[in-house]
């Protein structure tokens, strides 16, 4: 019954692309930014539209690990959705 599971996992599609997805992403985009030295957040319009979005998530996130309750993102922040 288990082995079952197991093979049935192994010849689905879908799992098969969960697991190369973010391996792919991580060997295309990640490496060029590596390489050429570049950040996500580019300039001073960068930073004033990102910063603030990259602290709310930041105490989303450790809000969830000090309550265990995951709060919805906030439309009225401005930052859209």
């Amino acid at each position: 019954m288990q082995r079952e599971k197991i093979n049935s996992l192994k010849n689905n599609p879908y799992v098969l692309y969960s697991l190369l997805f973010p391996l792919g992403f991580i060997l295309v985009v990640q490496v060029y930014f590596w390489r050429a030295n570049a950040t996500y957040i580019w300039g001073y319009d960068g930073l004033r539209q990102h910063f603030p979005y990259f602290v709310y998530i930041g105490q989303l996130v450790r809000e969830f690990i000090e309550t265990g309750r995951w709060q919805n993102f906030d439309l009225a922040m401005g930052m859209g959705g």
